[in-house]
């Protein structure tokens, strides 16, 4: 699939990241994270803002609204 350009592709990457979350935790692990992100154009910014949590579980909440205040 080709990267999305408009706000309903970038909801469709975010629900398939979720479809991998952990439901006891709600958490996803950060290599998912980072290619949702690569998907979403938003690389650098992840690079920038989850670097220091590589090889760490990632809240999906909490990466989703990131993701929506960056697109």
């Amino acid at each position: 699939m080709t990267a999305p350009t408009d706000y309903l592709d970038a909801l469709a990457w975010l629900a398939v990241l979720q479809s991998y979350m952990d439901p006891s935790n709600g958490t996803v692990p950060y290599t998912h994270a980072r290619i949702c992100a690569q998907f979403l154009n938003l690389s650098d910014a992840f690079s920038a803002e989850y670097q220091c949590m590589e090889g760490h579980r990632i809240d999906v909440g909490e990466y989703n609204v990131w993701a929506l205040n960056h697109l």
